[in-house]
C-alpha cells in the first residue's frame, strides 16, 4: 500500500495578525485582527513599546474583538502589554468579543477580571 503525504506545512502569505494603531489626543486604539499566538508575541511587543515611549500617551486601549484565535502565548504578550503600560503609568484596558473563543481562554486562564474591559454598548432607549 503506498502512501502519498501533501506538505506538512503550508504557509499563507497573509500575515497571522494584523495590528493597527489610531491615537487620538491622549490615547492610543490598538486593533487586533486574527490569531494571537507566539508568532507574533514580538510585533505586538514593538508596538506597545513604541506607544510607551510616546510621552504624550497616557492610555492604551486594545480592540481584541478581531481576534479568531488566542493560545497561551497570545495571553501572556497581552498580559506583558498591560505590565508595561501600567509600569510606565499608562491606562490600560481590553475588548474582546463576549463570548467568544478568546473571551473563553481568557476566562479559562483565570485573567478575566485582570485584563478585560468590555465596555458595553449604551442600551437603545
Amino acid at each position: 500500500m503506498e502512501m502519498t503525504r501533501g506538505p506538512a506545512f503550508q504557509h499563507s502569505s497573509l500575515p497571522q495578525l494584523l495590528i493597527t494603531t489610531q491615537q487620538s489626543n491622549d490615547s492610543v486604539a490598538i486593533a487586533l485582527v486574527g490569531e494571537l499566538d507566539i508568532a507574533i508575541a514580538a510585533d505586538v511587543a514593538a508596538t506597545v513599546e513604541a506607544i510607551v515611549a510616546n510621552s504624550a500617551i497616557t492610555a492604551m486601549h486594545f480592540d481584541g474583538t478581531g481576534v479568531t484565535f488566542a493560545d497561551s502565548s497570545g495571553l501572556r504578550t497581552l498580559m506583558r502589554a498591560r505590565q508595561v503600560a501600567v509600569a510606565n503609568g499608562l491606562a490600560f484596558s481590553l475588548r474582546v468579543a463576549p463570548g467568544g473563543q478568546v473571551d473563553s481562554v481568557i476566562e479559562m486562564s483565570g485573567l478575566h477580571d485582570r485584563l478585560v474591559d468590555y465596555r458595553p454598548e449604551p442600551a437603545a432607549l
